[in-house]
């Protein structure tokens, strides 16, 4: 759906990535850069070229598989992240939401949901013996019971069980 997305307003004519100045007709902005063109089609054509073969660019990094072996996953999503805001500054929000799905897709793939139990005392949603990895990739851990709390509740009976079982 992204590919299809990406390539239907790359095609599309009426789709324009540049914003003119209203008080200089040879120049346009551009990802946050003010920018003298003589020909504002071309410029046009070059920045829809720059923007769109960036994504894909950035796309085939993320699909091979010794570039993820040198980056994190964090890495990897940064890219995917500052595309998305490249997107999202010329106005192409669809895309945007695109790029949010393929992000969520990813994130998915990498690091699926464990079966959720029902926690038979609390009655919260818990896993047992889930690993844990901060951001940073400094801390892990993996603890007895890791809860999913979906309400303020449901974390304050958390919180009160795991005072009484003497854990944090």
């Amino acid at each position: 759906d992204l590919a299809k997305e990406i390539e239907e307003k790359q095609q599309n004519e009426d789709v324009k990535i540049l914003t003119p100045d209203e008080g200089d007709q040879n120049t346009v902005h551009f990802l946050g850069k003010q920018i003298e063109v003589e020909d504002e089609s071309s410029a046009e054509e070059h920045a829809k070229e720059t923007l769109f073969g960036g994504f894909w660019k950035t796309m085939k990094k993320l699909l091979n598989s010794d570039y993820l072996a040198l980056k994190t996953v964090g890495d990897a999503l940064k890219k995917l992240l500052k595309k998305l805001v490249d997107f999202m500054e010329v106005g192409l929000q669809s895309i945007v939401v695109a790029i949010g799905y393929t992000i969520g897709h990813i994130v998915s793939l990498l690091h699926p949901l464990p079966d959720l139990e029902l926690h038979q005392q609390l009655n919260v949603l818990a896993v047992q013996d889930l690993d844990f990895v901060n951001y940073g990739e400094t801390v892990q851990n993996r603890p007895k019971l890791t809860f999913f709390p979906k309400t303020v509740e449901e974390i304050q009976t958390v919180v009160r069980y795991a005072k009484s079982e003497g854990r944090r």
